[in-house]
């Protein structure tokens, strides 16, 4: 009995995150090549909405999205933006945006697991800005809202980059 009900819920898990990536899944895929991630989000449901090449101040970027909106490509339950690096892969950088407050809390329970500490939060450009480090990766987490046609539309995105990177970048905030 207990086989089958762990069965079960293994099914059902594996049902609902089929369509989505988790947490891990998410922070993982930063470091990997561009064809992996674009195969990997593809068997997911993921969809490449938008291409960029890598210029002399810019990093190529492949953005793709979940339940895109066939008649208004901007609008999608989820978007990944892949970042890639003309230096190394590790300093490839992936950002995932998400709408649903569950998929944000349970993204949000992975960071001390996962070894991540905060080290700073202020509010920032409009939106709460939380920055997350552990050994090798910084995670910005970002929530803001937007003026959606009738509501106000609440986005959580959280950054995924090397803590070196993030140091070039932002510098030590």
């Amino acid at each position: 009995m207990r086989i089958s009900l762990l069965i079960c819920l293994t099914l059902i898990t594996n049902l609902v995150n089929s369509q989505n990536i988790s947490f891990d899944q998410a922070q993982n895929l930063r470091k990997q090549s561009l064809a992996n991630v674009e195969a990997f989000l593809t068997a997911k449901g993921w969809s490449m909405t938008e291409a960029e090449e890598a210029t002399t101040e810019n990093m190529g970027n492949a953005t793709f999205g979940f339940n895109v909106d066939q008649f208004d490509n901007e609008k999608a339950s989820g978007w990944i933006n892949f970042y890639i690096s003309s230096i190394k892969s590790s300093y490839n950088r992936i950002s995932i945006q998400v709408h649903k407050s569950s998929l944000y809390s349970t993204f949000l329970t992975r960071l001390t697991p996962n070894g991540y500490k905060l080290r700073s939060t202020k509010i920032e450009d409009g939106a709460i800005k939380k920055v997350y480090a552990n050994t090798t990766t910084t995670c910005v987490v970002r929530t803001s809202t937007s003026e959606g046609t009738y509501t106000k539309l609440t986005s959580y995105s959280f950054l995924f980059l090397d803590n070196l990177d993030y140091q070039l970048q932002y510098g030590d905030e």
